[in-house]
């Protein structure tokens, strides 16, 4: 018996146009699937499923160049009809149908993706009800703004990866409740802003589950450890890639917030808050402005090694007490280490590198200001802690202009006054003010030719060989 994607009440796709039984030839396309026993199937714009008596693993709604690419999901149908472990939505501009009612349904998908789509919205209960869905990936898409509770209480949801995609605004609460995140990465993208609460409540340090660390160093004697035991562990530790870039090693253990190569326009305070991660990786990212206390979150690794990484970042303006709320786990046995290496800052308030007691500096080099005696007003003045006069001592000492000379030869010719006392000031027409930055361009996924010494996870994995061999001492 045949039936039409538009007749199941709003299941999978709504067509303007009226819709008629499917004719011999209309039906979605199948293959035998990679699990035995089960089916893939393909249903390409105005094509219709049928029932199979084999169970079906993927299911494709492709509307690539079809005359009306609209498709509206009805999650309670779609799982109740059609039953896919992993649903694949392609060239479509998307709409999500909430059912009013609050029944339950048995869940069946385990993996949603949308790619190369639009979205006005991804809204409010977008993915309700999807009590089995463990991955979930944005790719190559365009999404005006994430709704209040999108992703939101989602019990056994994993990994969330949005990638080469344009995002106008994440709301507050966009991602909400989601104890079992163990890697929610932005790549790629460009991202009008991340208001306040955006995400909360996300990763499994903030509650009592435990990350699965049973198999860390179980290969290898604890007795005479070396370096090439180190290494040993370390390639145990690289061993986690996302599927939207392949060619990024990643750690293994422990969950991860991924923010790395976007066009960011304005991360706001507490964009995320009350969450926690064992590794913070903030890489190759252009952010206009970083708000005060914008990430809220508590790192910290069951598996025993966290870290901060903030790499070849291009800042245009610090706020005071930007980074003050990131924190390692008070009381812990183990350290929670934080490096911040080639980024280059153009606007830093007072107290704008403020940083929190539990926080273990590990690496501070090479990054880099704009230079004009005022641009350091921020410097050693106003200091709450030990821990921000370090940083701020390295951040100079070890700190470069953008033409290359030495941040601590270009301030001592400053005054008090930040005036310069042996070279001019510069003119305001070569002083660099903040401005907008120019219309973003979705960069490619890089393939592994790219991967080469400018890449800041090229600093990552150098980061963990390091702490993995002080880890072992």
């Amino acid at each position: 018996m045949a039936f039409s994607l538009a007749s199941v009440v709003l299941c999978v796709v709504v067509f303007v146009a009226p819709w008629t039984r499917a004719q011999s030839g209309d039906m979605c396309t199948t293959k035998s699937s990679n699990f035995s026993g089960m089916i893939d199937v393909v249903c390409k714009c105005k094509q219709s499923l049928k029932q199979w008596s084999s169970p079906i693993y993927e299911l494709t709604i492709d509307q690539e160049g079809c005359e009306n690419s609209g498709v509206e999901i009805s999650w309670s149908k779609l799982e109740t009809v059609v039953k896919p472990q992993v649903v694949t939505i392609t060239g479509s501009e998307v709409y999500f149908y909430e059912d009013p009612s609050e029944d339950e349904w048995p869940p069946s998908i385990r993996e949603l993706k949308i790619i190369g789509s639009e979205l006005k919205a991804l809204p409010k209960n977008a993915l309700r009800g999807l009590g089995l869905l463990e991955e979930f990936t944005i790719f190559n898409s365009e999404v005006l703004k994430i709704e209040k509770h999108a992703v939101a209480d989602l019990a056994n949801l994993r990994i969330v990866e949005i990638a080469n995609s344009t995002i106008g605004e994440v709301k507050p609460n966009a991602f909400n409740n989601l104890p079992a995140v163990v890697d929610l990465a932005f790549l790629f993208s460009e991202i009008g802003s991340i208001e306040p609460n955006a995400i909360t409540n996300v990763g499994p340090s903030h509650t009592s589950a435990m990350m699965d660390c049973t198999s860390f160093g179980d290969d290898y004697d604890a007795s005479g450890r070396s370096m090439d035991f180190g290494m040993g562990i370390l390639d145990e530790i690289m061993g986690r890639q996302l599927n939207t870039a392949p060619d990024l090693a990643l750690p293994k253990y422990g969950s991860r917030l991924l923010l790395y190569k976007n066009n960011i326009g304005h991360l706001k305070t507490s964009a995320v808050r009350d969450s926690g991660f064992g590794f913070l990786i903030l890489g190759g990212n252009n952010i206009s402005d970083f708000y005060s206390e914008a990430l809220d979150t508590e790192i910290h690794n069951e598996c025993e090694i966290s870290a901060v990484l903030i790499i070849e970042n291009r800042i245009d303006r610090v706020h005071s007490f930007a980074i003050a709320k990131i924190r390692g786990r008070e009381g812990s046995s183990e350290a929670t280490f934080i490096a911040m290496s080639n980024n280059t800052f153009l606007e830093v308030e007072t107290r704008g590198f403020h940083l929190a007691s539990s926080l273990v500096i590990f690496n501070v080099a090479e990054n880099r200001f704009s230079c004009t005696c005022e641009d350091f007003d921020w410097v050693l003045k106003d200091m709450e802690s030990p821990e921000q006069r370090n940083l701020e001592k390295d951040l100079i000492t070890k700190g470069k202009c953008e033409d290359g000379l030495s941040v601590i030869s270009f301030t001592t010719t400053c005054t008090d006054g930040g005036n310069p006392t042996t070279t001019p000031e510069a003119p305001l027409s070569t002083r660099r003010p903040f401005t907008p930055r120019p219309p973003f361009t979705t960069p490619s996924v890089p393939d592994g030719s790219s991967m080469t010494s400018s890449n800041p996870f090229v600093h990552v994995t150098v980061f963990l060989v390091l702490v993995v061999t002080k880890w072992l001492m």
